[in-house]
């Protein structure tokens, strides 16, 4: 009608681009809020000061909105202002659905990408969720560690520990060079007579290591005061340092013979206990073959497990016993659990991260589908009101215009579950202990997808279907 009315070609291209900028700006001021929102979440996962900073970038903002909305007007200004004003108002154009296939396969490419984030992201809790309650050899609730630097502290381990113990709530004190979830000294293990040696781990202790961390004995006994050779002699292994060794079992472990190369000073040991394997790396890591052996003093750590009732005044207590033996070192504790968890940061970071680009990917597909869906019952608006008229019921109608959008959602399903599956495999290959990757996340995936289309395609269906026919056939 423009261009009958005499409008000029540039006056309709430059109304287009126009439009198509402005839409732009207005989608830059919504990213603006939206960053702003989102920015500081960001940070507190990422434990980052991430600034967003408008005065040096925002040339560069406005600039990258501009060649984004000439880029995006520039197709349908050329497209639109050359068409026939004849051609355009014939009766058979209305029909006409061009670039049909395009918008579709846009709509099936952005839902294939948001179901493949949302298997994803609910793949990623499963492993977090199992690597937080995997049984894990040890008990690490309720240990509080300590951090031995003061070096007046070495002469006074056992008095601060003894001291520690007339606390009804302190359950067990013990001293180690490291704790699980901390880096082990690693050199090899080997017997005596072979040449073979496998790595190991190897970590130095008190006698109540084992209790204060609820390891198991399983075979021999565990290292001990009582027996003022143990420092010097004795050596306590875990499962996998008897199966990595060759030896049948844990019972015929005890009494025999190792040494510790390099890290023991190429010593001899004998094997007095065997400890069921416990996870002292994270789920990340298989268990590897674990030596510990005991030493009354010079310990990096003091690990104290504490009752459940008051803790804050138990803390108090350790923290005034601290302070009568320690010189220069201030009070500083973590706990046990904290310390573990911390090997899992990264798989928290990205759930986190994971499910608000699930929702903002989400969002975004069903935009374009509310748009397509808009598109697709204003150019069947006859074809409805034909179909009214010769009986089709609004249920029918309805049924009719959703079977289109449930296809690419089906279709949208089959190209995102394969890529989530390869994809998620790969990712859970970082893990020696993983969670399988179950069925029905896909199906549940799937799912809300299909409801997410069928609640917004519903509106547009539901309005065509319930409109009057006459209006869409009254000038025909």
């Amino acid at each position: 009608m423009r261009k009958i009315l005499g409008a000029y070609r540039r006056t309709l291209i430059m109304q287009f681009l126009t439009e198509s900028v402005v839409i732009t700006v207005t989608a830059l001021i919504g990213a603006v809020a939206l960053i702003e929102s989102v920015l500081p979440v960001i940070n507190q996962y990422a434990e980052k000061q991430l600034l967003m900073n408008y005065w040096s970038d925002g040339w560069l903002l406005l600039t990258m909105t501009m060649v984004t909305g000439l880029g995006a007007g520039l197709y349908p200004a050329i497209f639109l202002s050359r068409m026939q004003p004849a051609k355009t108002l014939q009766p058979r154009a209305e029909t006409r659905w061009r670039g049909g296939w395009t918008r579709q396969s846009l709509v099936v490419l952005q839902f294939s990408a948001s179901i493949v984030m949302a298997i994803s992201t609910m793949i990623i809790l499963d492993q977090l969720h199992y690597m937080q309650s995997a049984e894990l050899g040890f008990n690490k609730e309720q240990v509080l560690i300590i951090p031995m630097k003061d070096e007046s502290m070495e002469s006074n381990i056992r008095a601060f520990a003894s001291e520690l113990k007339l606390s009804p709530n302190v359950l067990s004190v013990s001293n180690a060079n490291a704790f699980p979830g901390k880096a082990h000294a690693g050199d090899y293990l080997g017997r005596p007579g072979t040449e073979e040696t496998v790595p190991a781990s190897f970590n130095w202790i008190t006698e109540d290591f084992v209790k204060t961390l609820g390891l198991k004995i399983i075979a021999g006994r565990n290292v001990s005061e009582s027996f003022p050779s143990d420092p010097s002699t004795a050596a306590v292994l875990n499962e996998s340092a008897v199966k990595a060794l060759g030896i049948e079992s844990p019972e015929h472990a005890i009494g025999k013979t190792v040494f510790a190369k390099g890290v023991d000073g190429d010593n001899q040991r004998m094997v007095v206990g065997v400890v069921a394997d416990f996870h002292f790396q994270s789920l990340h890591n298989a268990i590897e073959p674990m030596v510990l052996l005991p030493q009354w003093n010079h310990l990096a750590y003091t690990l104290i497990r504490i009752g459940g009732k008051d803790i804050p005044s138990t803390v108090k207590f350790i923290n005034e016993t601290w302070v009568r033996f320690a010189k220069t070192q201030p009070f500083t504790y973590t706990f046990l659990d904290q310390e573990f968890d911390r090997h899992y940061r990264a798989e928290q970071d990205w759930s986190a991260v994971m499910s608000y680009g699930t929702s903002v990917a989400l969002g975004i597909a069903v935009l374009g589908l509310l748009g397509l869906a808009a598109f697709t019952t204003q150019r069947r608006t006859k074809e409805i009101g034909i179909r009214k008229v010769l009986g089709a019921s609004s249920r029918r109608i309805m049924m009719m215009i959703s079977a289109d959008f449930v296809k690419l959602v089906l279709i949208a399903n089959v190209l995102a579950w394969p890529i989530a599956y390869l994809l998620m495999s790969a990712w859970l290959e970082n893990f020696a202990y993983r969670t399988p990757i179950h069925p029905e996340t896909f199906v549940v995936a799937g799912a809300v997808a299909m409801i997410i289309t069928l609640a917004a395609v519903g509106i547009q269906s539901i309005r065509a279907a319930n409109a009057n026919p006459v209006d869409a056939l009254k000038y025909e």
